[in-house]
């Protein structure tokens, strides 16, 4: 076997590890949410993005892993944890030079119920025209302009770069306390 054909399969083993590492991640992430009963959506993917049409290769790679999450208490309030690896569109504030690690949730209204979501959705931290990935919460009140449906009412989300996040107690600090403490504030 020649050079490149060994750095081919040594790579794919690379994407393999780094997606057991994510599927870590996101199982210590949804006990963390479990225990304040915020539950994964059943059969979610985490896999939100890509093709697999031949004339399409940018788009065979994810650009996002994500989880989504309910509470029975919350309808309206749909969480999400989200790993942002690439864009292959890198439209406008898109393009990212790092992996991020963030979180959010969209809003849909007291009283109202989050009936319809798309897996694009958890990408909203990478919308911000002046996006900050140190952490800071950013909340849109009506996201039409992101061609958010108009069911939703609020966009809120903030991230870190993926490789700050190196112990479940950093996710749980980081990501889950401070995504179940924020949502609490704004509901």
């Amino acid at each position: 076997m020649c050079e490149t054909g060994r750095n081919i399969v040594n790579g794919f083993r690379e994407l393999r590890e780094f997606c057991n590492q994510v599927s870590l991640l996101f199982r210590t992430a949804d006990g963390l949410m479990l225990q304040a009963e915020w539950r994964p959506i059943p059969r979610s993917s985490v896999v939100g993005s890509g093709s697999g049409a031949v004339d399409a290769p940018d788009w065979w790679l994810p650009f996002d892993l994500s989880r989504f999450y309910r509470h029975g208490d919350f309808p309206h309030l749909l969480p999400y944890i989200v790993v942002n690896l690439d864009d292959p569109e890198k439209e406008n504030e898109t393009e990212i030079d790092e992996a991020l690690l963030s979180a959010g949730w969209l809003d849909y209204g007291v009283g109202k119920k989050c009936e319809s979501w798309d897996y694009w959705y958890c990408r909203a931290h990478l919308y911000w025209e002046s996006r900050d990935d140190s952490g800071k919460l950013t909340t849109l009140t009506n996201p039409k302009s992101w061609d958010f449906p108009s069911a939703i009412t609020k966009v809120s989300t903030f991230a870190y770069p993926l490789q700050e996040i190196t112990t479940p107690d950093m996710l749980n600090k980081r990501i889950v306390q401070r995504l179940l403490d924020e949502m609490r504030k704004a509901a």
